[in-house]
């Protein structure tokens, strides 16, 4: 979908104008004249707010000239979208002339005053800048004076790539470019050999033994841990923990030589062989002399070592650097042969791995040992280990069915433990929201996601984060197209898409105030009239707290409701607020849902598995239609 844009450059360039634009602190500071005003138009009190320190949320930008006649005002919270990974960052600057018959200032246009462009995983780089202003205007080409229209009206544009455009100059460089790419001679393709990120090469990899190859593995795994990575998987992933670990793996086939360990920590008969066949096919890459395959090893050696510290948790962690740490005391018998130079590595290796093994499986294992002990009559249960991987899971949204298990039982271990202080009233709904946000992020990091901290955006508990505002796709996104077509229901009327064009909210009512939540925005074509374009985006959070205060009183209602119906009717009301307000960068489905299985185990219901996605249903569902039709969103019905 694209949008009318004029960008111009014939805006009046004060005393005061930029220089430069750094990404994302610093930026504008050479404007830091505060400017507090006397009087505000109508349609502006609401955007013009007081920050922290007292003073006013605007800057003048530039002199008052003419006599007073006119002034610029720039927006100190800036404007800022997420797309794909990257960040753009905007400031609004507000034109205004002096109205001499109100006797007041009047906003006559607004500009987006340049724009600073870098990855999120590094919010202090900004690889892409651009100095040039845009006037802000709506779809039908007509200034937009309001300053909340205009923000919403810049998140459009920058979401949908208009802000971003070519500049004549650039259009002219890439076009040069491509003629002179297109008129060069052809000239045959070489092959090259495949080059190691670690600086690892053939030669190299030909003169290593087993134990230097398990030592190599060991250090590139650990190599790209950034620094939030806990300190069990880095210790997991010594060179000597790690030796261990494989050569555990290499004592039979398929990995069983470490499955009774595994099995000894907590984990299931199932998680430990698929546990032991994966270190198992680690080892074996060291078997050859393949410098891709051993780096693919090492990739895979860090996402299992991930997985097994979030599966067996502190105490069966403690158990496994024990076993396999533990210093034998035991001196070689003299009276029989040495091992040769060439084998006695390998065979010190496996000495040692066998001792250990066998000391570790001296006790019997224990059954059912996923998730915290309860020795409680009445504290929640942690659910059987194959039910625990399923709960937590949306159909269609699970690519990979082994990290899904992993996540779901993880979550649902965090969910049994939170479920107590929920039950005690120890945790109010804006810190249980805080604490499942961190059992995500805990999740995701653990399962080596390279963009897990934006699981740790939650704006209800960090105020720093409140602008990360969060855009989806619905249309053309195969996850999510099948609800596009739900739009007609829930705006029917031909006054929602004047011009064949969607700009609307889900409103929500708490105690009489009506609340602005999920943005909608769309258009369809106008030859068939079928659905072009359809993108939602979540509220800012101004209203989180007045939202928060009443999901607490609906949790607390839904404790004390006199039987499970009627319990899970107000469960239904917290999952549609939580996903509307939709607090988290990412993530926030996940969170609530465990928000509400939290609430349900603390009653004692048992909430079975997800057919559909229950945040997709809320989001394109009125919160009655919702509440109504929650029960058959189970598989089976709570």
């Amino acid at each position: 979908m694209s949008f009318p844009l004029k960008v111009s450059n014939r805006v009046h360039q004060s005393d005061g104008s930029q220089d430069s634009i750094r990404f994302p602190t610093g930026a504008f500071d050479q404007f830091s004249q505060s400017s507090s005003r006397s009087q505000q138009t109508g349609n502006n009190k609401k955007n013009h707010q007081i920050s922290k320190s007292g003073t006013s949320s605007k800057t003048t930008v530039s002199g008052q000239r003419q006599q007073h006649r006119t002034r610029d005002l720039r927006e100190s919270e800036p404007v800022a979208v997420l797309v794909n990974g990257r960040r753009i960052e905007t400031r609004l600057r507000e034109r205004q002339v002096w109205d001499a018959s109100r006797n007041q200032w009047r906003t006559v246009a607004i500009y987006a005053d340049g724009y600073a462009e870098g990855p999120v995983s590094r919010p202090d780089q900004g690889d892409s800048v651009r100095d040039k202003q845009l006037l802000i205007r709506d779809p039908k080409g007509r200034a937009v004076i309001d300053l909340g229209a205009a923000r919403r009206r810049m998140e459009e544009i920058i979401a949908h790539g208009g802000w971003t455009k070519l500049t004549a100059g650039q259009a002219q460089a890439m076009q040069e470019r491509r003629i002179e790419a297109s008129t060069k001679p052809i000239v045959s393709a070489k092959f090259e050999a495949y080059k190691s990120r670690y600086g690892l090469t053939y030669p190299v990899l030909r003169r290593m033994n087993l134990a230097q190859r398990y030592q190599w593995l060991a250090q590139a795994a650990s190599r790209t841990l950034g620094k939030e990575v806990g300190a069990q998987v880095r210790q997991l992933l010594t060179p000597q923990t790690a030796a261990m670990l494989l050569g555990m793996a290499a004592l039979q086939a398929s990995g069983a030589g470490i499955s009774v360990m595994l099995i000894n920590i907590g984990l299931s008969a199932e998680q430990a062989r698929q546990f032991g066949a994966e270190l198992y096919e680690v080892h074996q890459a060291t078997q050859t002399n393949n410098v891709y395959e051993m780096e693919q090893a090492a990739s895979k050696l860090r996402r299992v070592a991930g997985q097994l510290v979030l599966l067996a948790g502190t105490i069966g962690m403690t158990k496994v650097f024990s076993a396999l740490l533990k210093p034998r005391p035991k001196t070689p018998d003299p009276t029989k042969n040495k091992p040769s130079s060439s084998q006695s590595t390998s065979q010190a290796l496996q000495t040692t791995t066998r001792s250990n093994l066998e000391q570790i499986t001296a006790e019997p294992p224990k059954k059912d040992t996923f998730g915290p002990k309860v020795t409680t009559k009445d504290s929640p249960r942690p659910l059987p280990e194959r039910e625990a991987g399923r709960v937590h899971q949306v159909p269609g949204f699970t690519n990979k069915p082994v990290d899904g298990k992993v996540f779901s039982q993880y979550m649902h271990a965090a969910t049994v433990r939170l479920a107590k202080l929920v039950k005690a009233g120890d945790i109010d709904a804006s810190r249980l929201w805080g604490a499942l946000t961190e059992a995500r992020y805990q999740a995701a990091k653990g399962l080596g996601d390279a963009a897990a901290r934006r699981f740790r955006i939650d704006r209800q508990n960090d105020r720093e984060t409140k602008w990360a505002q969060t855009i989806t796709y619905i249309a053309n996104n195969p996850p999510y197209k099948a609800y596009a077509g739900r739009i007609f229901k829930l705006f029917p009327y031909r006054k929602n898409w004047e011009d064949g064009k969607l700009d609307t909210y889900m409103t929500g009512t708490i105690k009489g105030k009506e609340i602005e939540l999920t943005h909608y925005s769309g258009s369809i074509k106008k030859q068939n009239g079928k659905l072009d374009l359809l993108a939602i985006s979540s509220p800012y959070d101004d209203e989180f707290g007045f939202i928060f205060s009443h999901i607490d009183e609906l949790k607390d209602a839904a404790l004390k409701a006199p039987n499970n119906d009627t319990s899970l009717r107000y469960l239904a009301e917290i999952h549609w607020w939580l996903a509307h307000a939709c607090p988290n960068g990412r993530g926030s489905a996940a969170v609530a849902d465990s928000f509400v299985r939290t609430i349900a185990q603390a009653r004692g219901m048992s909430l079975g598995e997800w057919k559909t996605a229950p945040d997709l249903e809320a989001l394109f569902s009125s919160m009655e239609d919702f509440v109504k039709a929650y029960p058959t969103f189970f598989k089976t019905r709570p």
